[in-house]
């Protein structure tokens, strides 16, 4: 992670939940926002350990970071993860939606079926 201690804090007091951030560029989004001063919402699929790894790792280079699983393809599961980041945090201010959903359709024609 960067070390906090030289980067500017141009997001002190901001809140950022980042959807695929377990891994990979998600996991790294993470690690900036909170060496930039962000409190960040640490979002997997569904491996809440891959998420706490990451949230682990911001709060021992003294950043703030909690852990979520939410399969970001169920309009209810999304509800629940807005509503426990709210909790925890209070509002927010960033979404950084990197979650690698995929599904081969034509624009449009996609829903919370598929």
């Amino acid at each position: 992670m960067t070390d906090t201690a030289t980067m500017p804090r141009r997001l002190a007091g901001r809140t950022a939940i980042v959807t695929g951030g377990s891994q990979g560029i998600g996991a790294e989004i993470c690690r900036r926002f909170a060496a930039e001063g962000a409190e960040v919402g640490v979002v997997a699929s569904t491996s809440l350990a891959k998420a706490d790894a990451v949230a682990v790792a911001i709060r021992a280079a003294g950043g703030t970071a909690s852990a979520y699983a939410c399969d970001v393809g169920k309009v209810a599961a999304i509800e629940r993860l807005v509503a426990d980041a709210t909790a925890d945090f209070g509002r927010s201010y960033i979404l950084v939606n990197c979650a690698g959903v995929f599904f081969p359709t034509r624009l449009g024609e996609t829903d919370e079926e598929m």
